[in-house]
């Protein structure tokens, strides 16, 4: 007798958000794998994280890995970036592409130029000053009117030579990285791509350039109020929680630039 499965009138339950990991700071921590978890032990105990919820993981310089628990990351689609005891990006383990993407294949081409070094410098130029009238249009929203003498000074500090007042704690810059890293890889994209002469065009750190500095200009006077660590966590990944679809913002520029030149 033929049958048939009655539908469940219980709604699906959605699966639970991925979510980043941050292991900073002076504590030393050991992390191996296990077959469907990170297990983690620090000075005073150890935890077991499925891999199917991470997202992406901030590591610091006194975390001991296993290599099995690098390879099972990578399986998991999470890209890994290392920071060093100065604030700065040491490097990042970065998952395969297995997903195709026409930017991809235009950024190949692109680089094929001779030019191309000029016209990616000119591009970022554009994008930076993108970034500062998007913050002065959330200023002007909130009544805070940038004076003109200071959105000029801006201009001449930012858009040509990539400074502006560091606001924010040292290490978001490797924060902005390390999520820049994850969503490259959800677009196909490498973090890195090289011409035929050996120069590299650094996307990943170019993105994550534009994003520091909106999220740098955005903070204000908030971060004179947060004390590094944890809070200064909590505070950026708010902050990119709202505002991480200007990477994708990017993106959609560069891919309309970079396809303007293939067939200029």
């Amino acid at each position: 007798m033929a049958t048939r499965s009655i539908p469940s009138s219980r709604p699906r339950m959605a699966a639970p958000d991925r979510k980043p990991l941050y292991l900073l700071g002076p504590e030393a921590r050991e992390v191996r794998a296990r077959p469907t978890s990170l297990w983690i032990r620090g000075a005073n105990a150890a935890v077991n994280l499925p891999l199917s919820r991470l997202e992406r993981i901030v590591s610091g310089g006194r975390v001991r890995w296993d290599s099995e628990a690098i390879c099972r990351c990578l399986e998991h689609g999470i890209p890994i970036t290392w920071v060093t005891d100065d604030h700065q990006v040491a490097g990042t383990v970065y998952p395969p592409r297995h997903q195709g993407s026409l930017l991809h294949d235009a950024l190949q081409m692109y680089l094929q130029r001779c030019e191309w070094q000029i016209l990616h410098e000119n591009w970022i130029a554009h994008r930076r000053m993108e970034v500062l009238l998007t913050w002065r249009g959330r200023m002007r929203a909130a009544g805070r009117e940038v004076s003109a003498s200071g959105f000029e000074q801006l201009q001449r500090d930012y858009v040509r030579h990539n400074r502006l007042p560091l606001l924010f704690v040292d290490e978001s810059h490797a924060w902005c990285h390390n999520l820049v890293c994850r969503h490259l890889h959800m677009e196909g994209l490498e973090p890195v791509y090289w011409d035929f002469g050996g120069e590299a065009m650094n996307l990943a750190t170019d993105l994550a350039d534009l994003f520091w500095a909106e999220m740098n200009l955005c903070c204000g006077t908030l971060p004179a109020e947060v004390e590094e660590g944890a809070e200064a966590v909590l505070m950026f990944e708010s902050w990119a929680a709202r505002h991480e679809v200007r990477i994708h913002h990017h993106l959609g520029d560069l891919k309309r630039h970079v396809q303007v030149e293939n067939h200029s």
